[in-house]
């Protein structure tokens, strides 16, 4: 299977992820009413507006700084040790990070805070409560969570990938095991913001007890002529990131809203809710590539171009099958259920949406591989596709919110199948012919 305790520790969060997701999945229909079901999902989707603050740049830290530990290596006492050069330029790009994410965590919370205060307010439902102290406490937490990620964004590209993903476990696990016991209390909207909560505290503690290099590395004194330049060195690779991410925002996170917005909170429950489950059989198949990006940088930096292309085939093939399995599993579990009249399929879009969900799935866990492949090569070629496919997207989802859901996801699919998909393709085998693959 390709395993090792990165992808292992790794792939154990994921599955945990399938399992909370279960539980949430089965527990929605009776801690939320149709409407608050709504509002959770919409709320997820507004807190992902944090990608116009944060403009991808953890993704571009772990690629920066698994470069640099090509030339470093953690020591007997945990600390980092090798060239002096490369252990300056990780010094100077965590003093970057520090000033730009307080800023930008700050301008999130009071923003977006209030954005969606307003979205709430006009869009909204009267009858339904808990959702202003829901909504202001998930945007603080989710503020603090927005300040830490890139540390552990380093700690990553430091190839401590499982470390990392262990701790995220603990997070899930402390912040989903007492939501479900509010919401089984009634707690409804009111509990929401307990993950986040959970997930910010234990990140900081974690840092502290286990992030001591980057305290030694912010506190290292070094040479001018060895900072990292963000508008040479970053900015170039950035603000491409930055594009695609925010079309991203476009392509998957703005059904809610929209829906919410036409069709009403129960409809945006709907979609939400299938939108995560086929997400999380992605997140778990895609555990195979994520936990090797570190890899394939540090492998590119060393010219390893033929074990870092052989590596990403085999974990695409192992990873793709699993995924196609897991969104075969999904439709053939909810067409047994609607066959026998179960209540929670009312929960869910029909079948000939979550169809086209199963689809748009497939397509993106090799438009994702390829794309964490391609960046791992500090570059970012997708660029041009992720903005088109993000404007028709917008266009689709908008123009097809108005008059169903399964308009909207038919128009959406067709997108992804027939831009998204071979746009993707073209631009990744000519990346392979220019590296000489």
């Amino acid at each position: 299977m390709g395993l090792d305790f990165h992808i292992l520790s790794t792939l154990v969060m994921r599955l945990w992820s399938v399992f909370a997701g279960g539980i949430m999945i089965l527990g929605i229909p009776h801690w939320f009413t149709q409407a608050e079901q709504g509002y959770y999902f919409t709320f997820s989707s507004l807190i992902a507006l944090q990608v116009f603050f944060e403009l991808g740049f953890n993704y571009v830290v772990t690629q920066l700084v698994g470069h640099e530990m090509a030339y470093i290596k953690f020591g007997d006492q945990g600390g980092l040790e090798g060239d002096a050069r490369h252990l300056d330029r990780l010094s100077s790009l965590i003093k970057l990070l520090v000033k730009w994410y307080r800023v930008i965590a700050v301008l999130f919370g009071i923003c977006v805070g209030a954005a969606g205060y307003l979205f709430f307010y006009i869009k909204g439902l009267p009858d339904v409560t808990g959702w202003v102290f829901g909504w202001g406490f998930l945007t603080l937490f989710s503020s603090m969570n927005l300040f830490l990620s890139p540390f552990l964004a380093v700690i990553e590209g430091a190839g401590r990938v499982g470390q990392v993903a262990r701790l995220r476990l603990i997070q899930s696990v402390f912040g989903y095991v007492p939501l479900w016991i509010l919401l089984s209390c009634g707690g409804g909207l009111w509990a929401v913001p307990l993950i986040s909560m959970a997930s910010a505290l234990i990140t900081a503690y974690w840092i502290k007890s286990h992030g001591e290099f980057i305290f030694d590395l912010n506190a290292r004194v070094i040479l001018d002529e060895c900072r990292v330049s963000w508008r040479k060195e970053i900015f170039p690779f950035q603000w491409r990131i930055a594009l695609s991410w925010i079309s991203g925002y476009f392509i998957f996170q703005l059904f809610n809203p929209i829906v919410f917005a036409y069709q009403g909170a129960v409809a945006a429950g709907k979609i939400g809710l299938a939108m995560a489950i086929f997400s999380t059989t992605l997140s778990v198949a895609m555990s195979w590539v994520t936990a090797k990006a570190p890899v394939f940088a540090g492998l590119i930096a060393q010219n390893e171009h033929q074990r870092a292309r052989s590596l990403f085939w085999s974990l695409w093939l192992r990873s793709g099958g699993i995924n196609l399995l897991g969104c075969v599993i999904i439709l053939a579990i909810v067409f047994l259920l609607d066959l026998h009249d179960v209540k929670l399929v009312y929960r869910l879009p029909d079948l000939r949406v979550l169809f086209c969900i199963a689809v748009v799935t497939v397509v993106n866990h090799f438009i994702f591989s390829a794309a964490t492949y391609m960046r791992s090569h500090k570059v970012e070629p997708l660029m041009l596709s992720s903005i088109a496919v993000g404007f028709l997207s917008l266009l689709v989802v908008y123009l097809g919110a108005q008059r169903s859901v399964l308009v909207t996801m038919v128009l959406y699919a067709g997108v992804v199948v027939f831009v998204a998909l071979p746009w993707c393709l073209c631009v990744f085998l000519n990346f392979l012919k220019q590296k000489h693959y």
